[in-house]
C-alpha cells in the first residue's frame, strides 16, 4: 500500500512538471513570510536564472510597480497579509532602457490540516508584449482621432464598427448614430450602383478602392 501510494505520487509529481513546462504560464509558492520558496515552468527556463534570484524574497522587495508608477509594496503587502485569494494582479518592473516588464498574477493562501496559514501558491504570466501591443493600438487610435480625413472601419457586411471625429464633423453622424449601421446612411445618389458594386468587389478580393465620393 505505501508503494502504490508512493508510485502515485511519483506520478502526480511527473504530471505536475509536465503540464508546467508546457504552460506559458509559471507557478510559485511562498512560505509563510510570504517569501518565494519555488518557480516553476517554461517560462522560468527562458528568463536564464532572473526568477531564480527571487527566491528568499518578498514580491514587495523586489521593487514592483503598479500601473501608475507608483510603489506596490504597500498594495501587494496588504492583500497577502489578508490572507485571500487574487486574481490577475498587474505588477510592473523596471528594467534597463526605461522600459517595463509586466506580470499578471493569481494567488491562494495555503493552510495546513489545523487551519495555519503556510504561505501562497499561484501562477504568474508574462504579458509584456500583449500591453506594448495595447500602448502601440492606443497611439494608433489617438492618431486616427486627430486626423482631419473622415475615418470609417466596417466589417465585411459592411456594417460600420468605428467612425472618428472628423467623420462625425463632416457629417453630423455621431459615432453612435453611425455605429451598427452601412455607409449608406451619407449615400447621395450621386454614384450609381455599378460605382458600389465596383467598390465592394474591390476591397472584399483585398485590394484598394481609391475614388471621389460625394456624400451627403
Amino acid at each position: 500500500e505505501q508503494q502504490r501510494a508512493s508510485q502515485a505520487l511519483r506520478e502526480s509529481e511527473a504530471r505536475f512538471k509536465s503540464l508546467t513546462e508546457l504552460a506559458s504560464d509559471w507557478y510559485w509558492e511562498q512560505d509563510e513570510e510570504c517569501r518565494f520558496t519555488r518557480f516553476e515552468g517554461r517560462y522560468v527556463k527562458r528568463a536564464g536564472g532572473a526568477v531564480e534570484r527571487l527566491i528568499g524574497k518578498r514580491a514587495w522587495e523586489v521593487g514592483f510597480e503598479t500601473a501608475d508608477g507608483e510603489s506596490a509594496a504597500e498594495a501587494h503587502r496588504a492583500l497577502l497579509e489578508s490572507r485571500k485569494p487574487f486574481y490577475d494582479v498587474v505588477l510592473y518592473k523596471t528594467l534597463a532602457g526605461g522600459w517595463r516588464t509586466c506580470m499578471s498574477v493569481s494567488g491562494e493562501p495555503v493552510f495546513d490540516a489545523q487551519g495555519n496559514f503556510r504561505g501562497y501558491r499561484g501562477t504568474g504570466r508574462d504579458i509584456t508584449a500583449r500591453v506594448r501591443a495595447e500602448a502601440e493600438m492606443r497611439k494608433l487610435s489617438s492618431a486616427i482621432q486627430q486626423t482631419g480625413d473622415s475615418v470609417i472601419i466596417t466589417d465585411r457586411e459592411g456594417v460600420i464598427e468605428y467612425v472618428n471625429a472628423a467623420f462625425e464633423r463632416t457629417t453630423g453622424y455621431s459615432a453612435a448614430e453611425a455605429i451598427g449601421r452601412r455607409p449608406n446612411i451619407v449615400k447621395s445618389g450621386a454614384h450609381d450602383r455599378t460605382f458600389y458594386e465596383k467598390l465592394w468587389r474591390t476591397v472584399l478580393a483585398g485590394e484598394i478602392f481609391s475614388e471621389v465620393f460625394i456624400n451627403k
